[in-house]
C-alpha cells in the first residue's frame, strides 16, 4: 500500500498508476484518507475528482465575465449607472449575502500579493488562511495581484510556492490577467460574499484595495481605505498620535522634490534641537509609506542619513522618507489588537465591538549572546537557552551589521531574536502600554485586526529625556500648559516614573506565517489557528450583516466520526454518530534538536502538526527534541559516517542517545515560537511554574490540615512567579474583554459562535479551543519511545540531521517495535554519509546515474591551513618586533598548508574549484564553494573557530550568508564545483491601460493543469516562459522527491530552486519564507519532457539502490538533453516547511496531492509497514 504504485482515485499520478488498495486498507478511489474521498468527493470541500478546482475557477470567469452591470449590482454592490458609487446598506448587505451564498458556505475571496518587498509574505499569509479558514462552511477563493498590478484567479495550490516568483513567469506567458481593477471588481461582487485582503504593504495597507472595494459596494476584512491611508504613512501616523497626547520619537520628514540644501539644513537643526550628534548620533531611515521591514535602516550622523533617504528615493521605494530617533536602550514590542464580540455595549465607531489589546510580545536582537534591550537579565531561561547554545557552538551572533528587526531576523528563525510573551516590563507600564494600544486603534478607526509595534523607555534609556521633552513640548502647544505649573509636574512624572511607551509602525494588515505574532498571542489566549482567523472573519461579517455559518461540531474527544457520520455532515444532512466510530491513530510528531537545521526542524515539525491535526483520524501531539541535551556532542560527531575511522555503531549511539537526549511534550502556546531554544526556555518555565503550583497546594493542604487539627485558621501565601501570575491574570481578563456582553443577535454574534465552538471541554481555554493548563513534560528519550509503544503511537520523524537521519532514532524505534515515518535505521545511516552514498550508487554509472569525485580529509590535516588567529580588541597584545614576525611566519606557514592541500586537491578531483561540506551534516550547513587557497584557509578557520556562520566577502566568491555546523565536523568532504548556467526570470512587463488589452483578454483564470503543463488563455513566450537561461552548460541543478515503498519508489516531478545570489543555495533559498524561486517541474525548454521522464526513472533508481522507503528527497544535477543525472546527496528528512520544493511536487501531481493529505500518505504508510514487518 505504498505512496507510489497505487491507483488514486483511478486517476494516474503524473503518468504512473498508483494501484487498486489503499493505504492501511482502505480504498482510495471511492473512500479516501480518514473517510473523505480523492476521486469524486470533496476534501476540505473542494472536489478532486470529477468536479475540481478547476471547474471552480472556471465558473468564477463566466461569472466575471456576466458580472458587471445590472448582475453586479444586483449581487449586493458595484456601480450605479454613470459610474456612481452605491455602497450596500446593511439590509441589502443581508438580503446580497442570502440571494449570493450557496449551499449554506461563505464564500471568501483571498487576495495576496502585490507590489511591495513584502508580497512573498503575503503568500505566506494567504497561505495560512487557506489552510485554517477553509472548512465545511467556508470556501475560499484565491486572488493574487502582481507587482503591475495585475490581478489573476489562481488555483489555491499555487498558495504553498515559496514565493510569487515561482508561478510570476508562467502567469505572463500562459493567461491574461483581469483586464482591469473594475473588471477585478465586478468580478468579486458576484463570485465572494466577503474578501479577504493579506497584501502586506503597498496597494495592500495603503488604502488601495480597500478604496477598490469601497468603490464598488463589496465587504471586507479591516480597516477602510481612509484610515488605512492615514495608519500607513508613518510620518503622518506618528503626527497623528501627538495630536491625541501619545509620546512619539522624534521624526524629520524628507520629501523628493525639495531642495537638498534646504533638507540638509533644516535636518541639522532638527538634529540639534533633539540632543542628537550630527556627527554619529543614531537615527532611523526608513521609508513613510512602505512595510515595516522595507528599507528599514539604523545610519550614523546626518550625513549617512541624508545619503540613505536620498538613496531610499533615487531608487524609487518611496518618495517620502522618515528620519527618526533610535530608541537607544529602548525595548522593542510588538501587539495584536483584536476587536470585542460586542454588539450592544461599547460598540465603536468603525465596528460592532471594542479594541482589545492581546498579550504583547517583547522582540530582542541578540548581538554576541546578550540581548540589545537587556544586557542582563536574571534568571531567564531564554536567555539561559541562548547562551548555552552559544557556548556549545550555535549560538548567533550579532555580526550581520544590523541594529533593528530586518527583513531575514522576523522570517528566517535563528537566535539572532529573542521574543518573550508577554514582555518583562514593569506591571505599570504593560498596563498603560495595553490601554494605549487599544486607544490608538479607536482613534485611527482601525476595524477587525491590526499590530501595533513600539517602544519602551526605561529612564535609564538615552532617548527616555528627549521622548519627555518633546511630550512637554506638544502638551504645550495644544494649550493643556502641562509643564507650566507644579500640578502638571508632577502628574507627569507620576505617569512616567518607569518608563514611557511609543508607537512606531501600525499594520492594518499582520502578518500571519504558522508561528507569526498573530497566532502566538491568539494562543495564550485560548484560540487556534483556526479559532482566531474565524474570529477575524466574523467582526467583518457582523459589521456588513453578513452570518457565518457555525462551523460543524467537533466530534468526541477521542473519536473519529464513521465514514457515514462524516459524509452526511460534508453533505448538510446531520445524523448521529455510526457504531463503526473508531479511535483516532496516536500520531507522535518529533522535531528540534541541536543541528544547524534545528530551526528549520521546528518549521516542519510545526507544519507537519497543524496539518495532521485538521485529519479527523489522527490524533496528534508535537514534541520538542531538546536542544541542551545531546547525544552527539558526546559521541563521534561524525558517527554516521563510515567512511571515516573511529565510527561508532548504530546500535552504540541509539543507546548512548536513549540516555542522554530528551524530549519535551508541547503545549499549543509552547509550540509557536520563533527558535527552538524558544520552545525550550518556555517548557522550562512552564514545568517550573507547575511544579511551584503543585508545591504551594501541598503546602496550603498540609496547612489547612494542621490547622483543622489544632482548631487555628491557616494561611498560605501563593508561590507562583510574578511572570506566571501575569500571564494567567492577563488571560483571564482579555478573555473578559473579547466576550464583553455578546448579543443574542445571531446575524452579529459569529465571534461569541466561534468562541463556543469547544464547549464543555474542562482543560480548555473558556474563550477557544486551545488547552492552557497542561504543562510541558519532559522524559528521557529512553522513556519518551517506551510512552509511544504503549500508547500506539506513529512517530513523525522531522528532526533534520542528527539523530533524526543517521540512523539513531530509526533504530531506538525499529527496537521498541514503534511506528515511524520515513527510511530504516541502515537506509538513513548509508544517506547521511555523503561518501557512502557515493559507494552505493557506483555501479549504476553505466545506467546514466554519477557521482561527484570526493575526497574526504579529517579535520586534523586541514587545521595548519587555518588562517591565524587574530588578536582580539577586547586583550589586544602589545605589539613586538617579536610577535609580529611570528605571526608573519605563522601566516606564511599556514598560507604554504593550504597551496599544499590545493594542489592535493587539484590533482585527485581534476577541477579548479570545489564544493565544501561537512560528511555528515544537513543538505545546507557549511556547504560553500572554494575557488583560491586563500578560500580554504579562511573556510578552515571559521570551522575551527566554531563560527555561526560565513559572511558575504568572506570567501571570494561568497555572495550570501552560510550557516555553519553547530560543532566542528571531524572530517570535511571536498567535490569538484559543478558550473551551471543561471537561470533568471525576466522583469515583470510595464502595466498595461485598459484600452491596450484586446477585447478576448477578459479570461483571468487559470487551473492548475495549466500551471502545471503550460496551457492557458495567452500563447507561450517564446523566451524560456519568461526565464533568462543561456544553457551552454547543459547540467541544472535540481531536487526530486520521491514516495512509495522500499524498493518501488515513485519520483514525484523535478524542482530548480534558482539561485539568486552565490554559487549554492543558501539555508533563506531554500526555507525562508517568501525567499527562493522553485520551477516545479522545470519548464520544457530548459530540462526537456523526455528528460525529466528519463530523469525520474534513474532517481527511482537511485532510491531503490539506497533503500529509501516512504518518502525522501535527492538533490542532483540533471543533463537538461539526456536526463543523465549526478547525484548530490539524498535526505530521508526532507524539508517539511509549509512551501518546501516537496510539497510543491506532490501538489504538481494529477490530481494534487495537498500537504495535509500528503503527510497523512505517510503516516498511514508507516502504519502499513509496521503491520507487514
Amino acid at each position: 500500500m505504498g505512496m507510489g504504485g497505487r491507483a488514486m482515485g483511478g486517476r494516474a499520478m503524473g503518468g504512473r498508476a498508483m494501484g487498486g488498495r489503499a493505504m492501511g486498507g482502505r480504498a482510495m478511489g471511492g473512500r479516501a484518507m480518514g473517510g473523505r474521498a480523492m476521486g469524486g468527493r470533496a476534501m476540505g470541500g473542494r472536489a478532486m475528482g470529477g468536479n475540481g478546482e478547476e471547474e471552480e475557477l472556471g465558473r468564477g470567469s463566466a461569472e466575471s465575465r456576466a458580472g458587471s452591470g445590472k448582475q453586479g449590482k444586483e449581487a449586493g454592490g458595484g456601480m450605479a449607472e454613470g459610474g456612481k458609487e452605491e455602497l450596500v446598506g446593511e439590509e441589502t448587505g443581508r438580503e446580497a449575502g442570502k440571494e449570493q451564498r450557496g449551499g449554506g458556505r461563505l464564500r471568501v475571496a483571498v487576495i495576496c500579493g502585490g507590489p511591495s518587498g513584502e508580497r512573498g509574505i503575503s503568500l505566506n499569509s494567504a497561505r495560512s488562511v487557506v489552510d485554517h479558514l477553509e472548512a465545511a462552511d467556508v470556501e475560499i477563493k484565491t486572488y493574487y495581484v502582481d507587482p503591475s498590478l495585475r490581478v489573476f484567479a489562481i488555483p489555491t495550490t499555487q498558495m504553498y510556492s515559496n514565493t510569487p516568483a515561482d508561478f510570476d513567469f508562467k502567469l505572463r506567458s500562459m493567461a491574461a490577467p483581469f483586464p482591469s481593477l473594475t473588471a477585478f471588481a465586478s468580478h468579486l461582487s458576484t463570485a465572494a460574499d466577503i474578501v479577504f485582503p493579506v497584501i502586506h504593504g503597498k496597494f495592500g495597507e495603503d488604502g488601495g484595495i480597500q478604496a477598490l472595494l469601497e468603490e464598488h459596494g463589496i465587504p471586507f476584512v479591516g480597516t477602510s481605505a481612509a484610515a488605512a491611508r492615514n495608519a500607513f504613512d508613518k510620518y503622518e501616523c506618528a503626527e497623528h498620535m501627538r495630536g491625541c497626547g501619545l509620546p512619539t520619537l522624534p521624526s524629520f520628514l524628507i520629501q523628493s522634490g525639495v531642495n537638498d540644501n534646504d533638507h540638509d539644513v533644516a535636518l541639522a537643526d532638527w538634529f540639534t534641537r533633539n540632543g542628537v550628534s550630527p556627527e554619529d548620533g543614531s537615527v532611523v531611515v526608513k521609508p513613510a509609506r512602505a512595510g515595516s521591514s522595507v528599507g528599514v535602516s539604523v545610519c550614523s550622523g546626518m550625513e549617512e542619513a541624508s545619503q540613505k533617504a536620498r538613496e531610499l528615493i533615487s531608487e524609487g521605494i518611496d518618495s517620502r522618507v522618515v528620519v527618526e530617533l533610535f530608541a537607544s536602550g529602548g525595548q522593542e514590542f510588538t501587539a495584536i489588537v483584536l476587536q470585542s464580540a460586542s454588539s450592544t455595549g461599547g460598540q465603536t465607531q468603525e465596528g460592532l465591538g471594542r479594541p482589545v489589546c492581546l498579550i504583547p510580545t517583547q522582540v530582542e536582537l541578540i548581538k554576541s549572546g546578550v540581548s540589545r534591550s537587556n544586557p542582563v537579565v536574571a534568571d531567564s531561561p531564554a536567555t539561559s537557552a541562548a547562551e548555552g547554545a552559544d557556548a556549545a557552538g550555535g549560538g548567533e551572533e550579532g555580526d550581520i551589521g544590523v541594529d533593528i528587526f530586518d527583513y531575514r531576523r522576523k522570517y528566517l528563525p535563528t537566535q539572532q531574536v529573542l521574543y518573550s510573551t508577554p514582555p518583562r516590563f514593569p506591571p505599570a507600564i504593560l498596563s498603560s502600554l495595553r490601554s494605549s494600544v487599544s486607544r490608538l486603534f479607536s482613534s485611527l478607526s482601525l476595524r477587525d485586526c491590526a499590530r501595533i509595534d513600539g517602544w519602551f523607555l526605561p529612564p535609564s534609556s538615552p532617548a527616555y529625556t528627549r521622548v519627555l521633552a518633546g511630550q512637554r513640548a506638544s502638551r504645550n502647544e495644544g494649550g493643556k500648559g502641562a509643564a507650566n505649573n507644579e500640578d502638571g509636574l508632577e502628574a507627569e512624572e507620576e505617569e512616567y516614573k518607569e518608563g514611557i511607551v511609543v508607537f512606531s509602525d501600525v499594520n492594518i494588515v499582520s502578518g500571519m506565517e504558522q508561528t507569526s505574532f498573530l497566532f502566538q498571542q491568539a494562543a495564550l489566549v485560548g484560540l487556534s489557528h483556526s479559532l482566531i482567523l474565524r474570529w477575524i472573519l466574523a467582526s467583518a461579517c457582523s459589521r456588513y450583516s453578513l452570518p457565518l455559518p457555525l462551523h460543524p461540531p467537533p466530534a468526541s474527544p477521542g473519536v473519529v466520526p464513521s465514514p457515514t457520520e462524516r459524509e452526511e455532515r460534508e453533505n448538510g444532512e446531520g445524523g448521529e454518530a455510526d457504531e463503526a466510530g473508531r479511535r483516532r491513530q496516536p500520531v507522535w510528531v518529533l522535531f528540534g534538536g541541536s543541528t544547524a537545521e534545528r530551526q528549520v526542524s521546528l518549521i516542519s515539525g510545526t507544519n507537519v502538526w497543524l496539518k495532521l491535526r485538521a485529519c479527523p483520524q489522527f490524533d496528534v501531539k508535537p514534541f520538542l527534541l531538546s536542544p541542551s541535551h545531546d547525544s552527539s556532542s558526546t559521541a563521534s560527531n561524525d558517527s554516521g559516517n563510515s567512511s571515516s575511522s573511529g565510527s561508532v555503531s548504530l546500535s552504540e549511539r541509539a543507546s548512548w542517545a536513549a540516555e542522554v537526549d530528551t524530549v519535551w511534550s508541547l503545549p499549543y502556546p509552547v509550540i509557536l515560537r520563533h527558535t527552538v531554544e524558544e520552545v525550550e526556555a518556555a517548557c522550562i518555565e512552564a514545568s517550573r511554574e507547575a511544579a511551584r503550583i503543585t508545591e504551594a497546594a501541598a503546602e496550603a493542604a498540609a496547612a489547612a490540615e494542621a490547622a483543622a487539627a489544632t482548631g487555628s485558621t491557616s494561611s498560605s501565601a501563593s508561590s507562583s512567579s510574578p511572570t506566571s501570575s501575569l500571564l494567567a491574570s492577563l488571560q483571564q481578563s482579555i478573555a473578559q474583554e473579547l466576550m464583553e456582553n455578546p448579543s443574542s443577535d445571531e446575524s452579529s454574534n459569529g465571534k461569541a459562535a466561534v468562541s463556543q465552538t469547544m464547549a464543555g471541554e474542562p482543560s480548555l481555554s473558556p474563550l477557544g479551543d486551545v488547552d492552557l493548563l497542561s504543562p510541558p513534560r519532559q522524559l528521557s528519550l529512553h522513556d519518551w519511545v517506551a510512552a509511544a509503544k504503549v500508547e500506539g503511537a506513529v512517530v513523525f520523524v522531522a528532526v533534520h540531521g542528527g539523530i533524526g537521519e543517521d540512523g539513531t532514532l530509526q533504530h531506538l524505534l525499529e527496537h521498541e517495535s514503534v511506528p515511524f515515518t520515513g527510511s530504516g535505521s541502515e537506509a538513513s545511516q548509508l544517506c547521511m554519509d555523503k561518501v557512502a552514498t557515493g559507494q552505493a550508487i557506483a555501479h549504476l554509472a553505466s545506467e546514466g546515474v554519477f557521482s561527484a569525485r570526493k575526497l574526504l580529509l579529517p579535520l586534523d590535516l586541514l587545521l595548519p591551513c587555518a588562517a591565524p588567529v587574530a588578536a582580539t580588541l577586547s586583550t589586544p597584545a602589545p605589539t613586538t618586533h617579536s610577535t609580529s614576525t611570528a605571526a608573519a611566519a605563522a601566516a606564511v606557514a599556514a598560507a604554504g598548508a593550504a597551496d599544499a592541500v590545493w594542489q592535493r586537491l587539484v590533482g585527485e578531483l581534476q577541477a579548479g574549484s570545489f564544493c565544501v561540506k561537512p560528511a555528515t551534516d544537513g543538505c545546507s550547513a557549511g556547504v560553500a564553494r572554494l575557488a583560491t587557497p586563500s578560500d580554504l584557509a579562511a573556510y578552515t578557520a571559521a570551522v575551527r573557530d566554531a563560527a555561526p556562520r560565513l559572511l558575504p566577502g568572506q570567501l571570494s566568491t561568497l555572495c550570501a550568508i552560510v550557516e555553519m555546523p553547530v560543532r566542528p565536523p571531524t572530517h570535511l568532504l571536498f567535490e569538484p564545483f559543478i558550473e551551471t548556467d543561471p537561470i533568471r526570470p525576466l522583469p515583470a512587463p510595464p502595466l498595461p491601460t485598459d484600452s491596450a488589452l484586446p477585447a478576448d483578454t477578459s479570461r483571468s483564470d487559470i487551473n492548475e493543469e495549466q500551471l502545471q503543463e503550460g496551457e492557458g488563455g495567452a500563447s507561450r513566450s517564446d523566451n524560456n516562459e519568461g526565464l533568462v537561461w543561456e544553457g551552454k552548460r547543459r547540467w541544472v541543478e535540481v531536487t526530486v522527491g520521491v514516495v512509495g515503498h522500499r524498493g518501488r519508489m515513485r519520483a514525484l516531478a523535478p524542482s530548480v530552486t534558482v539561485k539568486e545570489s552565490g554559487d549554492v543555495l543558501t539555508l533563506e533559498e531554500k526555507f525562508q519564507g517568501g525567499t527562493g524561486i522553485n520551477l516545479t517541474p522545470p519548464p520544457t525548454s530548459i530540462i526537456s519532457e523526455s528528460a525529466q521522464e528519463a530523469g525520474r526513472r534513474r532517481i527511482e533508481t537511485v532510491a531503490s539502490a539506497l533503500n529509501i522507503d516512504g518518502f525522501a528527497r535527492i538533490d542532483a544535477f540533471m543533463h537538461a538533453d539526456t536526463g543523465e543525472v549526478i547525484v548530490i546527496e539524498a535526505n530521508t528528512v526532507p524539508g517539511m516547511t509549509p512551501s518546501t520544493v516537496l510539497m510543491h511536487q506532490a501538489l504538481a501531481e494529477s490530481p494534487p496531492i495537498r500537504p495535509r493529505d500528503f503527510f497523512a500518505m505517510a503516516v498511514e504508510h508507516a502504519v502499513e509497514r509496521h503491520k507487514n514487518t
